[in-house]
């Protein structure tokens, strides 16, 4: 048998690992914030709030919800992510019929601002 790193990939967490209605609630909270608005830190706080609303513990939700969000993108990654894409979408065909393609520097996301 041989010793592990320290820097081994982290084995895969499955979202059974979790109590079902946890995990609806969390990752519902994720994916739909994500589909109406493009800043991860709120989507972030909204799946916190669904986390411990559905039993999770609050004292877990920061460990917790993003493995649960990883796990749930790494499973089922079209359905969570098909909000946001469409939202985008929606944006892209915005900017177009504007005349404004592609959208300004400051328009296109990036880092959260608080």
């Amino acid at each position: 048998m041989t010793d592990v790193p320290n820097n081994a990939t982290p084995r895969t967490i499955l979202l059974s690992s979790w109590d079902r209605s946890v995990v609806v609630a969390t990752t519902l909270a994720y994916r739909n914030s994500m589909g109406e608005q493009d800043r991860a830190t709120v989507a972030d706080k909204a799946a916190v709030a669904a986390f411990i609303a559905a039993g999770g513990d609050p004292a877990r939700a920061a460990e917790d919800v993003p493995q649960i969000i990883a796990a749930a993108t790494q499973e089922h990654s079209d359905w969570f992510w098909r909000p946001a894409r469409e939202r985008l979408e929606r944006q892209e065909r915005a900017w177009r019929a504007r005349g404004i393609w592609p959208p300004p520097m400051w328009a296109r996301g990036g880092p959260d601002d608080e």
